[in-house]
Parts: structure tokens; sequence; C-alpha cells
């Protein structure tokens, strides 16, 4: 499996200049199979300890993935490309906008709640998110809930004013059926009937409300436009 560098998901160039403004990458480059292999490199490469008794293989490994866009103002986007770290943006709007409340108040029960301001700058955590990779234009967060753990990621591609919201969630799922895949861990281990029947429409809240965070994202960013002088 291959390493990442830098600008893990997008398919990037860096020229000579050191401001990202200047970084040359192919339009739409974030995409889901992007992230799915940088979950599948962290969690199951080189690190026995840290995979899952019940797993066969990191080749045959399949998490659950999903990335969706949307488009920002011409306005917003000017604004967002002229900022020194676009996604240190992104991820404030994603943890302050309205629909992520909710999940905030009750994740604070579990979690030592610590001021969104220094995340992600200072690289610390908040709530369940840890930073697992960070630069300009996107920036990738660990979880941790119980026995079940993620990514989120938000970036940003101002040649396509577009900004993304991305999850692995690590459960074997199958894509072209969409639905939880039992033929990937040992029937012994894989928990009740009822809990693998549960995953399909959990996913399926999971997708609806992803799609509701990337929109709350995007109304932050575009409110936070307006009161720049």
């Amino acid at each position: 499996m291959q390493r990442f560098n830098n600008s893990l998901i997008s398919k990037s160039t860096r020229s000579n200049s050191t401001s990202w403004r200047h970084l040359s990458y192919l339009g739409g480059g974030f995409n889901k199979e992007g992230l799915k292999e940088y979950a599948k490199y962290t969690w199951y490469s080189n690190s026995n300890t840290r995979r899952r008794t019940n797993r066969p293989s990191a080749n045959t490994i399949e998490p659950y993935t999903d990335l969706f866009h949307t488009q920002i103002s011409h306005e917003c986007n000017q604004w967002l490309s002229e900022q020194p770290n676009p996604s240190h943006h992104l991820v404030k709007a994603f943890f302050t906008s309205q629909p992520f409340q909710v999940e905030q108040k009750l994740l604070s029960i579990f979690y030592n709640e610590k001021c969104i301001d220094s995340f992600p700058d200072k690289k610390t955590n908040f709530l369940a998110w840890q930073i697992s990779s960070l630069s300009q234009i996107e920036t990738i967060c660990e979880w941790k809930v119980g026995n079940i753990r993620g990514f989120t990621m938000v970036a940003y591609d101002s040649q396509l004013r577009r900004i993304y919201h991305g999850n692995v969630v690590d459960i074997p799922w199958n894509e072209d059926e969409n639905t939880f895949d039992k033929s990937q861990i040992d029937d012994n281990q894989n928990g009740s009937n009822y809990t693998v029947h549960l995953w399909k429409p959990m996913i399926d809240f999971h997708t609806w409300y992803a799609k509701i965070l990337l929109n709350g994202m995007k109304d932050v960013l575009e409110e936070k436009r307006k009161h720049v002088t």
C-alpha cells in the first residue's frame, strides 16, 4: 500500500512557491477512494497492535467511506482563497455550525470540551476528534467512540469553489450493495445479528446527517465572509 504525504486526499503538485495559493492540482482531486486508502493505511499497515484480531488482512478490509461536496459563492471563495490556512476556517465552521450543536452537547457529557479556538491550529483535540493530517486545504481528524473509530475530513477546492466533507467508519462495508459486509469478519466475532442489521439504518442516518453538516459548514463560512470588512 502506498505511503501518504502532505495533501493526502488531493492529487496535488506543489510549485516552487511556498504559498498554497500557487498549489496546482486537478479540479475535483479530492476523492472517496483516496480517503478510504488513507484510513486503511493508517489503521492496518505496519501496525499489528492497532489491527483488530477479527480482520483477515489489510488488503481485504473495505471500511464504510463517503465524500460529499457543495459549492460556495464567488464572494466566499474569494475571501477563503485569501486566507493563509483555509482548512482551519473549514474545521472551525464545521464544529461551530448550528447542525453540529446537538452532537456537541451529547459528546461533551463524555469528553472534556476544549475551546474550538485552539483547534486545529495547535493540533490539540476537540471532543472525540484528534488531528491526523493537517494542511492548508484539507484537515483529517480521527475519532473513537467506544469500540468504533473513524475519520472526518474537510477540504477546499478554490478552482471549483467547492468545500468537501468526508467520513470513514471502521466497519466492513459492501459499497456495491450499500450494506454491512458480514463476510469480512469471523462469524463468531461479529456480534449479534441484531447489531449487524442495525448498521444499515445507522449509515442511512449518517449519510443524511453528513450532508446537513456540510451545508451547516457552508452557512458559517458564507456568514463569516459577510462580516469581513
